[in-house]
């Protein structure tokens, strides 16, 4: 799904960019799957299963199975959809040193120091909120950088 998605959001040319697009049916769908998966016993009552409570009846639901495993295979559908395209909207931001002193505050808003220099709240056009980190010396820390930059992309938090 995801390298469909990113080649169908590469020919996309919408007023609102060409990932929010797959980024927002994305989401409608995640909401439709989980309303699908939280009522597919009612919805498979509907469809002609028995109305018995599961205390005395003891054959199957297919039909709510069915409509339970259609939602899983929406929601599926829609995460992959939605996570390819924020990673690709994610990864389209680059910023200038112009636009970064801008946003630190003429790096002024420390939130932290380390042994290699100050790390500094920013605030982006658009209200993206992030962290910019100052590395001094980067010749002879470039191996702990790279380090921390594969560990923090291996993070999945809603701050980072």
């Amino acid at each position: 799904v995801q390298p469909c998605v990113g080649i169908w959001s590469d020919k996309c040319y919408s007023k609102y960019g060409r990932r929010r697009p797959f980024i927002f049916v994305g989401s409608l769908m995640i909401s439709v799957a989980v309303t699908i998966i939280g009522f597919s016993a009612n919805i498979g009552y509907y469809l002609g299963n028995t109305k018995e409570n599961c205390s005395t009846y003891r054959g199957t639901r297919t039909r709510a199975a069915v409509v339970f495993i259609i939602g899983f295979w929406l929601l599926d559908l829609a995460n992959n959809t939605v996570q390819n395209s924020a990673k690709l909207e994610v990864t389209h931001w680059s910023f200038s040193y112009t636009e970064i002193k801008k946003a630190t505050g003429g790096f002024s808003s420390i939130i932290a120091t380390h042994s290699d220099g100050y790390v500094y709240k920013a605030q982006f056009r658009g209200g993206l909120v992030a962290v910019v980190k100052e590395v001094r010396i980067f010749n002879e820390a470039k191996d702990a950088f790279n380090k921390e930059v594969q560990l923090l992309m291996r993070l999945h938090h809603q701050l980072l």
